[in-house]
């Protein structure tokens, strides 16, 4: 009788840690299913020969991501996108990464960060003026 009741008890020790397994597999699946978001946060006025901070934030939902694999910002000038250069950023806080660059000649560039992170990739784009200072 003792041997059943041990057997009984065991069952269910067994039964509920797979009920908390999927559950959390469960969570770790509806996140995953939310799109990758990049915000490009770069300063409205750019000046020539000045070191300039480039950041951009990486969320997924609600959620900050900290955990990127890979975050690299892409930037040219509109004369050509074959002269482009990729500069690695480095995590802050916050889902925040960033680099810095100097741009040596005036006009419009284009930044382009490339973000990989929890097996998804998104690549925003925004354009930018860069102005000799007054």
């Amino acid at each position: 009788m003792k041997l059943v009741k041990h057997f009984i008890l065991l069952a269910i020790v067994v039964v509920l840690s797979a009920c908390t397994a999927n559950a959390k597999e469960g969570q770790e699946g509806n996140r995953s299913l939310e799109p990758l978001k990049a915000e490009i946060q770069v300063p409205e006025n750019i000046e020539l020969m000045n070191e300039t901070n480039l950041k951009v934030k990486v969320t997924q939902g609600s959620d900050n991501v900290q955990d990127a694999s890979e975050v690299m910002f892409e930037i040219w000038h509109e004369e050509g996108k074959e002269e482009s250069v990729m500069l690695e950023a480095k995590h802050e806080e916050n889902g925040v990464y960033s680099t810095s660059t100097t741009f040596e000649k005036s006009g419009t560039y284009y930044v382009q960060p490339h973000v990989t992170a929890r097996n998804m990739h998104v690549m925003p784009k925004v354009k930018v003026m860069v102005k000799a200072a007054n």
